[in-house]
Formats: structure tokens, C-alpha cells, sequence
């Protein structure tokens, strides 16, 4: 399918009619209709067949030289720039003149594509090869940046969509209808940052009609009314059907076009795409039917909304408190209750959040404030440095926020960061402990009070890896709901376009194992008190009200990593004996599991010594016979540890 498409459009309008015979870079003499050809020196398994019906006949290459030979000649031609045609005549026996135009390809031909398949029609409409062109693209670089493609769907999966999508491409095509084709197939590799973005400016125009309402979308695959025109449905109100096409069913055609990795981010992530796609497939109409409920009633009502321009809804829009403009991050003293609450919504500038850090905590000091919630219910990401710049104000101990990281440098993925110095790799690191952040002292300003952070469905990327770092190494606790993004994740997208359409695409060319992440257990941050996110804040405000906040001792790890020593099945145990430089102080150990063949096992019992410097520790479990895959995971003075255990 993609060899006819190409050679289709290469040839249409490049080869446009022969050379002057002086114009011919040779000329080559025929015996018979069978050419030899051989692409910078090597044969190729196909030869070339003369077409004297042609008026020109476009052999296309990639290579920069080109030897045709027949039994009675050869002919060898440099090829020009990319694009650029090299003509050569080639005469047969009866003394025809047949005209090759040898066209070099780029090694990628959709990084560089012809001007003949970039040329829309009129209306700017897509022409089949070109909705072909572009879906083919759209995997070509799918598979060039990604760091791992095939990870949750199999590729024969992804690739009978692919072919699905092309075979569907009618002869002639929108922007808006090729989203609604392509966005299943990016939808399907289940990354939340690798995402086919709806080409809204070529839907929303100034002359569209549309529906006048403005909606979010919920974690229970609820619809609510977020603002309406003249105030026709109230805000907070349920939507249950547009025009007799129920809500629900829309949210499920709507699930298969939005990235994520699991449902519930999705729906989180769905406001913005269901406006697009309901006007997409449902719009057009004079005015929408909208039955609803309002808040607090099971009584459904119906609304007559007239099709409306933008410049007509202004003004006339129920107002939202999304309206006001929101900053990054932001705080507020409740004195009456002696808590501070810090609004973060984005992770953007690490030297601004370290002045609000400042800020924030001389005014808690002022106030004898030793309670804090920071809210990153509404956080999609950002830069996770400013994650290290607040958590180095918070955390008793030594953390970091990754603990591996995949970096895929592909040729393409270093065009599009423009980071064209570095040469293509795939890079693995693993951080150790000498490698962790140290937090700030008393004197810098350290907070060592009571602190909770809210989460919800929606928390992502940079604010998922802040969620899972503060609950792993146990700053605090955790209120609301499992976080959107995942402990294993991928991330650090660059932003690609489809060469006709311009429909961009975002794609991660990086992986990211969050600080105690499992690529065994892929799960987002689980909260350490589980409530719905409207009643988090609430929820965080009485648990803080009734409790009086301990000083968290500081903790130096400097430490205390732990080693395999040795393994014994004596006195009818299994015994596991790790050591660990001894820090002077008897350590907490909890959690301590034995992973082996498939299964796990709690620990019986916990002893730990000191022997010649080092601190040992011995944990007991059931007796076993069977060991495959052994590691055992502990938690030590807050800090969980995962090692490899080899029997002896």
C-alpha cells in the first residue's frame, strides 16, 4: 500500500515532459526492454522496464548514484538534491527515444515530502493518497520516537487498525474526519502523552453555529454543565442527552479517541474533545435539545439551545469560577483553623516557586502555622524540577522523584527538541542514592509540620511523579483519588504535525519509573485516604483539625542501602540475611517481603545486629523450596528497598 502511494504521488507533477536533448544528463543506449539498475553501487532485485508510451518514466532512489546497464551500454548518474529530477534518454533498437527521470527520494520521504502531495485542493480538502500519506506518517513517526510502542497493545493490533483507517479514507476528506479516523490508532498504545490533538482552529471559526454550553466530563462518565448561554441550564446541571443522542453514548465513542492510560484519566482529559467532536458528528443543527438535571434533583428537564457564533455567546455566557485566571500556584492562611492551603495547578518556573516557597513559609512561621495541604487536584504537569524545588521544603529525608529513566534519542525526536548536537542513542539510567536530593536545613527555611497532599484522577505527568515521591518517601498523607498518571510512565513529549493535514501529534520519546515504581505493578499514586475529589478538601481540613502535629525528625540516609548477604532454609525457615553500612542508630524496618517464584511472602519475623560496622538484618519466612526471580522488598527508616537476592 505505501510503495503505490508514494511512486503515485512522486510521479504525478514531477514527471511533467521530456527534456530538450541537450537537457539530458545522458544518454543511453537499449538492447531490448530490460534495464539493469544498481542504487549507489548495489544491484537491485528488480530491473527496470522501458516505457516509450511515456512521456516521462520516474525511477525513484534514494541513493546519490544511479548506474543503468542494458547489453549494449551503461550509464552512471550522480543525483541531485533531494526532489531534483535527472533526466536521461534512453534509445532502443528501433531508434525511439524513451525518457527516464531518475527522482532522489529522501532516506525518510515524510520528513522531506514532495510539494505535488502537500497541495490541497480546493476548500482545503485531502485528497485519499493524502489522508494515506499523512496516516503513514503518523506511524513512521510513531515508531521512530516512542520509546516502547508495543507495550500495552500488541503491534498486529495497532497495525490491523492502521489498515483499517487507510482502507476506510474516502476519496476526499476533512481535517476534522481524519482526527475522527487516526485518533483510535494513537489512542491505543495507552499513553497519556503520546496524543492526536483535534485540529480545533479548523472547527471553531468565527462563522460556526454551535452549541451554546460548555460541559465537564467525570470520572463516573458523568456530564456536567460548566457554563450555558443565558443561563438556559444552570451550572453544575447533568446532561443526560443532546437531541435524543444519550451523553453516554458519546462518552463511549469519545473513550476510544483520547489518550491515557486508564479510563478514568481519560474521562478527566475528555472536556475540551467532547465540544470538538460533538460538534464534529452531532453538530450543524439550528438548536439543541438538552435534557438535563439540576443539582441536587433526579427530575429531568429539557432546554431549547439556538445554535449560537462565539462573538454572540460573549456575554451572555453563565459565569464560572474557571473564568478568573488562574495562577501557577498559589497560597492562603486559614487562621482559624491554623492551616495553610497551597493551590498548584501548574508546574512551571522552578526560581518562582522557590520565591512563593519562601514566602509561604515565613508567613506560616508568623502565624504559628504547623499545618499544610497542597492541592494538586487540578495539577496536569509540567516541569518536575519545580516538584524538587517544593519538596526539598518538605521531605524528612534524602528522595528523588525517578528512579529510572529510558531515553530514546532518534534522529527525528532530535530535530523536533532541536537538540541537533546529540547524536541518535537509547540511554538507560538508574538512579542511586548518592544521586538524591537532600532537603533543606531548619535554618533554610525546612517546614517540619503536618502536611497532606489532594489528588484526584486528573493529577499528571509531573504532578503524578510529586504525588508518588511525597507518598513513598512519607512526607505526609495522601487524600482523594488515584492520580491520572502512572508510577511507570512515559513522558517528555515532542510535538510532530501530519505533513498535509498539519494535525499535530504529541509523543513521548522518554520512560519514566517514578521513585518505588514497578513495572510489574503499573498503577498511578494510590491515596493513603481514598474519598471522592470534591469532598478531598474537606476530608484533609478535618483530619488536620483534630490532630496535633509531631516534628518530624530529619533523616541522613546517607546510608543505609541495603545488600544481599546470604539465604539458609534452617530450623524448618527460610532465612534472608541482608547487611547495610551501620549509621550508628537502630533502624525502623517494616514491610519486609520475600518475591519468589511468582508469589510473595510476608516476614515472620525482623532482627537486625551490628558486626563489624555494618548493620545486619535478618528476616525469617515460611519454608521454601522453590526460588525463581528472588528479591525481597523492605522498608527501612521510611525508605523502601527492592534487592536481588542470588542462592547460595
Amino acid at each position: 500500500m505505501k510503495k503505490v502511494i508514494i511512486a503515485a504521488i512522486c510521479a504525478a507533477g514531477i514527471a511533467a515532459g521530456a527534456q530538450a536533448d541537450n537537457q539530458f544528463a545522458a544518454t543511453l543506449k537499449a538492447k531490448g526492454e530490460v534495464i539493469k539498475v544498481y542504487h549507489d553501487g548495489k544491484m537491485q532485485p528488480y530491473p527496470w522496464v522501458i516505457n516509450t508510451n511515456a512521456a516521462v518514466d520516474t525511477l525513484l532512489s534514494t541513493a546519490r548514484r544511479v548506474t543503468l546497464i542494458t547489453p549494449v551500454d551503461t550509464v552512471t548518474v550522480s543525483t541531485g538534491a533531494e526532489w531534483q529530477p535527472t533526466d536521461i534518454a534512453v534509445v532502443t533498437e528501433k531508434g525511439d527515444t524513451a525518457v527516464t527521470r531518475v527522482l532522489r527520494m529522501p532516506e525518510n520521504i515524510y520528513n522531506n515530502p514532495p510539494e505535488t502531495i502537500l497541495k490541497r485542493g480546493n476548500g482545503c480538502m485531502l485528497s485519499k493518497e493524502q489522508a494515506q500519506f499523512d496516516v503513514n506518517a503518523l506511524l513512521s513517526a510513531l515508531n521512530e520516537i516512542h520509546p516502547d510502542l508495543y507495550f500495552q497493545t500488541s503491534q498486529t493490533e495497532i497495525l490491523d487498525k492502521y489498515n483499517e483507517i487507510l482502507e476506510a479514507i474516502p476519496d476526499s476528506i476533512d481535517t476534522k474526519e481524519l482526527y475522527m479516523l487516526a485518533a483510535p490508532l494513537v489512542s491505543m498504545i495507552g499513553d497519556g502523552h503520546t496524543m492526536l490533538r483535534f485540529p480545533m482552529n479548523d472547527l471553531f471559526t468565527r462563522e460556526l453555529k454551535r452549541l451554546p454550553m460548555f460541559v465537564k466530563v467525570n470520572s463516573d462518565r458523568s456530564v456536567e454543565c460548566t457554563s450555558c448561554i443565558d443561563s438556559l441550564i444552570p451550572n453544575g446541571a447533568k446532561i443526560l442527552s443532546i437531541n435524543g443522542t444519550t451523553t453516554a453514548d458519546m462518552i463511549e465513542r469519545l473513550l476510544t479517541m483520547v489518550s491515557g492510560e486508564r479510563e478514568h484519566f481519560k474521562l478527566r482529559r475528555m472536556d475540551d474533545p467532547f465540544i470538538a467532536v460533538f460538534e464534529t458528528v452531532y453538530g450543524g443543527k439550528e438548536a439543541y435539545d438538552v435534557e438535563f438535571t439540576r443539582p441536587g434533583s433526579t427530575t429531568t428537564e429539557h432546554a431549547m439551545l439556538p445554535a449560537t457564533k462565539i462573538e454572540d455567546m460573549r456575554g451572555r455566557m453563565s459565569a464560572t469560577a474557571e473564568d478568573k485566571p488562574q495562577a501557577d500556584y498559589s497560597y492562603s492562611i486559614d487562621e482559624e483553623n491554623g492551616i495553610a492551603v497551597m493551590d498548584f495547578r501548574r508546574f512551571n518556573d522552578p526560581a518562582s516557586m522557590k520565591l512563593m516557597c519562601d514566602l509561604m513559609m515565613n508567613d506560616m512561621k508568623s502565624h504559628g502555622i504547623r499545618k499544610l495541604i497542597i492541592d494538586i487536584r487540578e495539577n496536569g504537569g509540567g516541569n518536575s524540577q519545580v516538584g524538587d524545588v517544593l519538596l526539598r521544603y518538605i521531605s524528612p529525608r534524602p528522595f528523588r522523584q525517578m528512579d529510572k529513566t529510558v531515553v530514546k534519542r532518534s534522529p527525528l525526536a532530535m530535530k523536533l527538541t532541536g537538540q541537533q548536537a546529540n547524536y541518535p542513542s537509547y540511554t538507560y539510567y538508574k538512579m542511586t542514592d548518592k544521586q538524591d536530593i537532600t532537603p533543606l536545613t531548619e535554618e533554610e527555611g525546612h517546614f517540619d509540620g503536618e502536611v497532606i497532599v489532594l489528588t484526584s484522577n486528573k493529577t499528571f505527568s509531573a504532578a503524578s511523579s510529586f504525588a508518588q515521591a511525597f507518598k513513598h518517601y512519607q512526607m505526609g498523607k495522601t487524600v482523594g483519588e488515584e492520580t491520572g498518571g502512572m508510577t511507570v510512565t512515559f513522558g517528555d513529549i515532542v510535538y510532530w504535525s501530519m505533513p498535509v493535514s498539519g494535525i499535530m501529534c504529541s509523543i513521548s520519546w522518554k520512560r519514566f519509573w517514578h521513585a518505588g515504581g514497578d513495572e510489574k505493578n503499573i498503577h498511578g499514586t494510590l491515596p493513603d485516604i481514598e474519598v471522592s475529589a470534591d469532598n478531598a478538601m474537606e476530608t484533609a481540613k478535618a483530619i488536620l483539625k483534630n490532630s496535633t502535629p509531631k516534628v518530624r525528625p530529619m533523616k541522613n540516609e546517607n546510608s543505609v542501602a541495603p545488600r544481599y548477604s546470604s539465604i539458609n532454609n534452617y530450623n524448618n525457615a527460610t532465612t534472608i540475611v541482608l547487611t547495610a553500612k551501620d549509621n550508628g542508630t537502630k533502624s525502623e524496618i517494616s514491610n519486609a517481603t520475600l518475591h519468589t517464584a511468582g508469589k510473595s511472602y510476608k516476614a515472620k519475623s525482623v532482627k537486625q545486629s551490628t558486626k563489624d560496622g555494618e548493620r545486619v538484618y535478618e528476616l525469617k519466612f515460611k519454608h521454601l523450596t522453590e526460588f525463581m526471580d528472588t528479591k525481597v522488598s523492605v522498608t527501612i527508616d521510611g525508605k523502601q528497598y527492592t534487592v536481588e537476592c542470588n542462592r547460595r
